[in-house]
């Protein structure tokens, strides 16, 4: 029975570890002609270890997947490879992305398409705002705590931010997946610089589970480091 809650404890940990700092990419592989779904096939992002196969209905999900943009390669047996382009990925996020095969007896070369599907939220019912390297850096600031106070719905303090209303000590402040909030007061360590932040998200309300400190909002610091740990 300890050897149980041991794998247990440590399986939550890790499930812990990539809270907030990664999203995913899920939809469904049929075949172009049929509709039918293709059970079995290989959906890959390219240029990393990521991958998964679809099940009996067609359906595949890859998680833990670090913000950014990427390419996808579908592969079937008997039906052309597929490339989508451009897939973009947010932290907390759940990119859809459905393709449908050719048989190769109608096409013998791969297939390229750019994704232009936007990323849907079905993990998590709140608002939020996400902050792409890009936008970040062409903000006037030097902080991830003086961007975010130019957000609506945010102020900043010498304490740290105002969300909704609420003090600085209502606030989680995560990076990495790791909370810098104060064990005792709860007031979080914002002094982050943005010259290797990979994205920043803010959620309002709806918390899941693991935010039971949040009482106004959460902020979630994805670093390049972190990034490459993944």
């Amino acid at each position: 029975m300890k050897t149980i809650l041991f794998y247990l404890a440590s399986f939550l940990l890790f499930v812990s570890l990539f809270a907030g700092t990664t999203g995913k990419i899920s939809g469904v592989v049929k075949d172009a002609d049929t509709g039918e779904p293709l059970p079995g096939a290989n959906v890959v992002i390219e240029g990393t270890a990521l991958g998964a196969s679809t099940d009996m209905d067609g359906f595949y999900s890859i998680i833990n997947v670090p913000p950014g943009v990427y390419t996808l390669r579908v592969i079937y047996i008997g039906y052309a490879d597929q490339i989508i382009k451009n897939v973009k990925v947010e932290i907390d996020l759940t990119t859809q992305i459905s393709i449908s095969l050719k048989s190769t007896v109608l096409s013998a070369e791969s297939v390229e398409v750019i994704a232009t599907r936007p990323v849907v939220q079905k993990d998590i019912s709140n608002s939020q705002i996400n902050l792409e390297v890009e936008k970040i850096e062409a903000l006037p600031v030097t902080t991830v705590k003086d961007a975010l106070s130019l957000q609506a719905g945010i102020e900043s303090s010498t304490a740290g931010l105002i969300i909704r209303g609420g003090g600085p000590n209502q606030v989680v402040f995560m990076i990495d997946g790791f909370s810098t909030n104060d064990e005792r007061s709860n007031y979080p360590n914002t002094a982050i610089a943005i010259g290797n932040i990979v994205e920043v998200q803010v959620q309002t309300g709806g918390f899941n589970a693991e935010y039971e400190q949040a009482r106004s909002g959460i902020v979630n610091v994805v670093t390049a480091e972190g990034d490459k740990q993944k």
